[in-house]
Formats: structure tokens, C-alpha cells, sequence
């Protein structure tokens, strides 16, 4: 994996995780999922990179309430970051 891709897939983890501890919005999710999308069209993260932002993007601009968005968001990117925690290396797993 190329470093730009890994730093850009280690970013989306990164924004996922404040999406569980409630500290940022789902459309701030939907939008780095966007962003790492159109950057990495032509890799192999790009179908499910696709299908959370077509989730997301749904929830987003739901009526829900922001908990109730939040609950939905989480569900809509397991896959995404399933995906993302077998594709990374572990934290420090160099030394």
C-alpha cells in the first residue's frame, strides 16, 4: 500500500472513531468519505468507500435527530471500517 493511501485510509479510521465517541457530525464523516473516495477511485477501497457514502449521505440529510443519525452512521460504515482494520497496519506494528 502506498503511504498517501494508507495516511488517507488511516484518516477516515481516525474520523470514525470520534464518530463513536460522539465527537463529530455524521456529515463530517460523509464529506472525508467523499474526499477519500475521489482520491482513491482506482484503488481496491473504492466499492466500499462508495457504499458508506451513499449511506451516509442518505443519513445526513435525514430528519433524524443527531443521535439517532449518529446510531445510523455507525451501523451504515461497520463494513467500512471492518475493512479498514484488516487493510492497516496495527499501530506501532513497525517497532
Amino acid at each position: 500500500m502506498q503511504r498517501l493511501e494508507s495516511q488517507l485510509l488511516d484518516n477516515l479510521l481516525d474520523c470514525l472513531d470520534r464518530l463513536f465517541d460522539g465527537e463529530t457530525a455524521v456529515i463530517d464523516v460523509h464529506d472525508l468519505v467523499f474526499a477519500t473516495l475521489a482520491a482513491l477511485s482506482d484503488s481496491p477501497h473504492a466499492a466500499v468507500l462508495a457504499n458508506a457514502e451513499k449511506e451516509l449521505i442518505a443519513i445526513a440529510r435525514s430528519r433524524a435527530t443527531r443521535d439517532q443519525r449518529r446510531e445510523a452512521a455507525l451501523h451504515a460504515t461497520d463494513d467500512l471500517r471492518k475493512h479498514l482494520a484488516s487493510v492497516l497496519p496495527f499501530p506501532n506494528a513497525s517497532g
